[in-house]
């Protein structure tokens, strides 16, 4: 009899053994290890970064998304990485170790190096009555790439722009410097009553200090 019971005892053990060999650990396998959600527009592809902790995802409109190209880039003066979304009245800002590049949903983009700051609003203004989606520039260094619909602006200097494609704006010392390397660029001189009207064209530059200028001039090269 005893002999029985044991011989038993053996086959439980041996079908046990068989059915935990036969169950599928693979659920279990990657645990911890999953990569990431990854978020792809246009010609890059980046880790999407949610909004920091302080400033929740707002009921505001959506009008693009910043990608942190270098440590030193803020969103309403909180850290950001990744691919993070821009809404209405977010103003974002580099340090002087930041990059970043700000990708517009209505089209086109602007590179941000160390220390430069706009401000993004959707508003109509005088001097951008085709645009709704308005760039204050606080200071810095702009290099905006196929833009038609962001318009440009600085209360301060006191003009404003509606860019036609590529243009670079920089801010420094209460004047500004406007370059225009592809298509064209309209600025009103006066904020916020335009008296004043340029055009900038391909090739052409302008200095804009205290809402005054001259006449767009050839850009020597």
């Amino acid at each position: 009899m005893s002999y029985i019971l044991k011989s038993l005892s053996k086959c439980s053990i041996f079908f046990v053994a068989i059915i935990i060999a036969s169950c599928d650990m693979s659920p279990y396998v990657n645990i911890g290890k999953t990569k990431p959600p990854s978020h792809s527009s246009g010609d890059y592809e980046q880790v999407e970064s949610p909004r920091p902790q302080s400033t929740p995802e707002p009921s505001r409109a959506n009008v693009g998304k910043v990608k942190v190209e270098a440590s030193g880039v803020y969103v309403n003066d909180q850290p950001v990485y990744g691919v993070v979304q821009l809404f209405d009245g977010d103003d974002v800002r580099t340090d002087s170790s930041g990059w970043a590049t700000i990708y517009f949903n209505v089209g086109g983009s602007v590179r941000l190096p160390p220390k430069s700051d706009p401000l993004l609003r959707l508003v109509a203004e005088l001097g951008c009555l085709s645009s709704q989606l308005v760039a204050y520039i606080k200071y810095g260094d702009f290099s905006f790439e196929e833009v038609t619909e962001v318009c440009i602006c600085d209360k301060q200097l006191g003009f404003c722009a509606e860019p036609a494609s590529d243009f670079r704006i920089v801010v420094d010392n209460r004047r500004a410097s406007i370059t225009v390397s592809k298509g064209s660029l309209l600025v009103s001189l006066g904020y916020p009553r335009p008296y004043e009207r340029h055009k900038v064209l391909q090739g052409f530059g302008m200095i804009v200090e205290n809402g005054k200028s001259s006449k767009p001039q050839r850009i020597v090269q």
